[in-house]
């Protein structure tokens, strides 16, 4: 696409928009390849090009985001009950390693 796009001339100019418009570099240069970037420039531009490729993430994952899942209550002290239960353990198996000797 990016060749195409400087045959015509509407590939955008990362270096020019690095030190204009650090904002939009940084979607172009690590956001998806999409097309509204070669509609910055060139002919036919867009003027709303820069506000869609700004917004894109929001316009993808909103639409995923269908519902909040319900909170879940605690279910006390998770840590606790394993620590004790291991302790139990460990207490019984030593009862029964200490009576196994004699």
């Amino acid at each position: 696409m990016d060749e195409m796009a400087n045959m015509i001339g509407c590939k955008p100019n990362l270096l020019a928009q690095f030190f204009t418009d650090p904002k939009l570099w940084w979607t172009l240069f690590f956001g998806p390849n999409v097309a509204y970037q070669y509609r910055l420039r060139g002919p036919h531009p867009w003027k709303d090009a820069r506000q869609a490729l700004l917004t894109l993430p929001d316009r993808v994952v909103v639409p995923t985001r269908t519902r909040e899942p319900p909170m879940t209550k605690p279910q006390g002290f998770p840590l606790v009950k394993m620590v004790t239960l291991l302790g139990i353990c460990a207490a019984v198996g030593f009862h029964v390693y200490r009576s196994h000797l004699k």
